[in-house]
């Protein structure tokens, strides 16, 4: 209903900010990973710590996201799904299996 939507609305967009943040800077710092995996001179050592750094990054925004699906449905009872779309080739793919 109506009452339930905008709870779920509500809550998403509480958490919307934080995520957004930290999506960008992981953008960002992939971006940069792979200036560094092709400039002469990078090192593992380098390399590794950015990509632990970003694997950080993506954790912390599933987490919140995974924490405000939490919420929605403590106070709902609705369970989000957790992937909006099917991705890149996902309708394509459906189409060619017949499903």
């Amino acid at each position: 209903n109506k009452e339930q939507a905008q709870q779920v609305r509500a809550i998403m967009m509480k958490y919307r900010p934080q995520i957004r943040a930290l999506r960008q800077q992981a953008r960002i710092l992939k971006m940069q990973l792979k200036v560094k995996l092709v400039t002469k001179g990078s090192t593992w050592q380098d390399i590794s710590a950015m990509n632990k750094q970003l694997n950080d990054l993506r954790g912390q925004a599933f987490t919140l996201k995974t924490k405000a699906r939490f919420e929605v449905f403590q106070k709902t009872g609705i369970a989000l799904p957790g992937k909006k779309h099917l991705g890149r080739h996902g309708m394509k793919h459906k189409r060619m299996c017949g499903r």
